[in-house]
Parts: C-alpha cells; sequence; structure tokens
C-alpha cells in the first residue's frame, strides 16, 4: 500500500512516535519548521505531536524503513490503502478521492493532516 497520501502532507500524530532510516537515495523531511534533506544512513525521529512531512523530490529511487510504535495506526492504512499491483515497485499518487478519504477517516486515528491552502 502507498503511503505517499499521509506523508506528503504535514501532519501529526498524537499517539505514536516515528522513526525512519534511509536505505537509499535522498528523502526530504519537514520537521516542525525545520527542512532536512537526509540520504543513505540518515536516522530521523519523530516524537508525539512534531509536525512532519516526508517526500522523495529527486528523479531517483529512495528506500527508508519506517517505524510506528506503539502498534496500531496500521489499522488505518488497511482502511484507506490501495494494494499495489503486482510486481510494482512504485504507487500513482493518491487520487482525490483516496486523499478525502484519508482526511475523513485520519482524526479517529489520532492524525491531524494540515493539508496547505492554496489561494
Amino acid at each position: 500500500m502507498c503511503l505517499e497520501a499521509v506523508d506528503h502532507f504535514p501532519h501529526v500524530h498524537r499517539r505514536e512516535k516515528k522513526s525512519f532510516y534511509v536505505l537509499e537515495g535522498k528523502i526530504t523531511f519537514q520537521i516542525d519548521a525545520k527542512r532536512v534533506v537526509a540520504t543513505a544512513g540518515t536516522f530521523a525521529y519523530m516524537t508525539v505531536s512534531t509536525t512532519h512531512s516526508s517526500k522523495n523530490k529527486s528523479n531517483q529511487t529512495a528506500k527508508m524503513i519506517i517505524s510506528i510504535a506503539p502498534a496500531g495506526l496500521e489499522e488505518m492504512f488497511f482502511e484507506f490503502g490501495v494494494p499495489l499491483p503486482e510486481g510494482s515497485t512504485s504507487a500513482l499518487p493518491p487520487t482525490k478521492d483516496e486523499t478525502e478519504t484519508l482526511l475523513a477517516i485520519a482524526p479517529k486515528y489520532g492524525i491531524e493532516i494540515r493539508v496547505p491552502q492554496h489561494d
């Protein structure tokens, strides 16, 4: 399932701590007001209530391990996630409907998603 819909938007976990370990490529993190471009070997840790987002802004493949504790948030991904087709290595950006579903269910899981407002 694609996690891009969640991690692309700045968001806050009210229950979980979250960590990222970049295996390859570059991931751009926004952590509160700080922007960090992380490369292979970088470990990033978000405490409860830290506003954050992550995105591969390069044209190269990036891989990372994401850990969330305590368990339970995976239920949100099962509720809104869309399985990737067999053999896929990347996902399409989330559709408007997928994003709206996520925004509707996230509060139930203690997630506050801060969608940027465009004028």
